[in-house]
């Protein structure tokens, strides 16, 4: 029997994997969370791999570097879209600092993602876009 990493990646080999990666890719909205524990999901599982690992999934985690940072202006009409700051490359060379800054890589966010693909888990790395 393969890891949840192991089949992983035979699939992204395109080798024969023991059997298909079961996962969520889109994770579940609080009402059917609420729903669930009221037909008999655990309350308080940590979400969303608690849930998943709950429901027998295989153990796919994320780990999301945000490309903002808390010194990054928003538009106050934008939720949180920033293309209305960028005119020209200055305005983007402005804004630059603030961006992908390395507090949003934290060593305990490695360390936890290092210990779950040593237990088999199938990892994966997001690097926020800044234009989305």
């Amino acid at each position: 029997m393969m890891t949840d990493r192991e089949r992983f990646r035979a699939v992204l080999d395109f080798r024969k994997p023991d059997r298909l990666p079961v996962v969520e890719w889109a994770t579940w909205w609080d009402l059917t969370i609420r729903r669930w524990e009221g037909e008999g999901l655990p309350a308080g599982l940590a979400y969303p791999d608690g849930i998943s690992d709950w429901l027998g999934m295989d153990r796919l985690r994320q780990l999301w570097i945000n490309a903002t940072s808390a010194r990054t202006p928003l538009h106050p009409e934008s939720s949180g879209v920033y293309a209305f700051f960028i005119k020209n490359e200055a305005d983007y060379e402005a804004l630059l600092p603030t961006l992908y800054p390395l507090e949003n890589i934290t060593r305990d966010a490695l360390e936890r993602m290092r210990r779950e693909q040593l237990a088999g888990a199938a990892t994966w790395l997001t690097l926020e876009g800044f234009f989305w």
